[in-house]
């Protein structure tokens, strides 16, 4: 998805453009987050195997995992918006 849409702007727009060096950035962003998001889903599950979901453990490493996928799904809901309206200074 990167690399073709890369080629896409690249036929359109300059890549140094503001909107889309922003749009980068989120998405860099954005693959660091699911990393975070992965390592965290991984203890989630180990806490769930070791003493089920009813502890507090669980449900905090629970409540950590939902807020990161929100915050994920905002930088790609702002992704969008640049990429849609490509606002410029």
């Amino acid at each position: 998805m990167l690399i073709t849409g890369l080629w896409m702007v690249n036929m359109a727009w300059p890549l140094t453009t503001r909107w889309i060096l922003e749009a980068l950035a989120l998405w860099a962003l954005g693959i660091g987050g699911l990393v975070i998001f992965l390592a965290v889903l991984r203890k989630q599950l180990r806490h769930l195997e070791a003493e089920g979901p009813g502890t507090a453990a669980y449900h905090r490493i629970s409540l950590v995992g939902r807020g990161l996928g929100a915050g994920f799904g905002l930088v790609v809901v702002f992704i969008l918006y640049l990429m849609v309206f490509k606002p410029t200074p």
